[in-house]
């Protein structure tokens, strides 16, 4: 039997993994959510909980990929040739 290791069995992850299994494979996967490792098990989806909140990498990721996105922000609201968009609307 093949084998196969999804790393986040969320919305794109699940529908892979389970479209792999009809395929013959024998799926692994993981989740950051306890609640939906019974969920992975009953789809017999060798499920795996993993904490990823400890790892430094990820923050360093997560800055970074703000700190990019307020600067694409701040250049195209900047850049814009018609009306300004509205970004955060207070109603």
């Amino acid at each position: 039997m093949k084998n196969v290791s999804i790393l986040g069995c969320g919305w794109l992850g699940k529908p892979m993994a389970v479209s792999l299994l009809r395929e013959g494979f024998s799926v692994k996967g993981s989740t950051t959510s306890e609640i939906k490792i019974q969920e992975l098990e009953a789809l017999e989806i060798e499920a795996y909980l993993i904490d990823i909140t400890e790892f430094e990498e990820f923050d360093l990721f997560f800055s970074f990929r703000n700190s990019l996105r307020a600067k694409f922000t701040k250049f195209f609201i900047s850049n814009n040739k018609g009306p300004s968009p509205t970004i955060f609307s207070s109603n």
